[in-house]
């Protein structure tokens, strides 16, 4: 037992934004929804807004902002045409909030996404409306020699070799939560 993964100290103001989530949903062929859910803290909410900026690469995709009433926490908004996430191309975008007070940012959180729809039906998988067959495997994330305690870089390496070296298209991750790091590398690989 004990602490094998990385630990991060956090040290912010007063004021600050924390747990973002962001969810998007497809609303008709060609516009979808983001979804944001995000703790604001903070002592004034009236005195702050939050502004919120939707990029893909460099190029600004969305971007606004909203007045905060007693610590409101969900936001949506529209997008038209994104790029969807699929197995073969697999598109990010960011997303940025920033808690402004008098012009001055207080806090600043991101996070990336992918627009993406999926079910699962008798019929089979569909991706984005398109039938996929799965083809993946169980994983536990220990490593000889070291257990649990794989870094960044391992956890990466991980999701490299089951993409391109074994290719698969699915992993089952196992009982307990796995890496940031290793979630965060299959987004990007597809």
């Amino acid at each position: 037992h004990g602490i094998y993964r990385e630990v991060t100290m956090v040290l912010t103001g007063k004021n600050y934004l924390k747990n973002l989530f962001v969810q998007t949903k497809e609303k008709s062929g060609h516009l979808h929804t983001v979804s944001l859910s995000v703790d604001i803290v903070c002592s004034n909410p009236q005195d702050f807004n939050l502004q919120i900026t939707l990029r893909k690469a460099d190029e600004i995709i969305a971007q606004f902002s909203r007045n905060i009433i007693d610590a409101m926490n969900f936001f949506e908004f529209d997008v038209e045409n994104p790029r969807l996430w699929d197995l073969d191309d697999p598109q990010l975008y960011e997303i940025e909030l920033k808690l402004i007070k008098n012009e001055v940012e207080a806090d600043v959180i991101s996070d990336t996404f992918g627009f993406r729809t999926f079910e699962f039906t008798k019929n089979g998988f569909f991706l984005n409306g398109v039938k996929r067959i799965l083809i993946g495997l169980n994983r536990h994330q220990s490593y000889p020699y070291m257990g649990y305690a794989a870094v960044e870089s391992l956890q990466r390496k991980d999701a490299e070799i089951l993409k391109n070296i074994l290719h698969v298209n699915i992993a089952r991750t196992s009982h307990y939560p796995q890496s940031k790091h290793f979630i965060k590398a299959c987004d990007e690989l597809g």
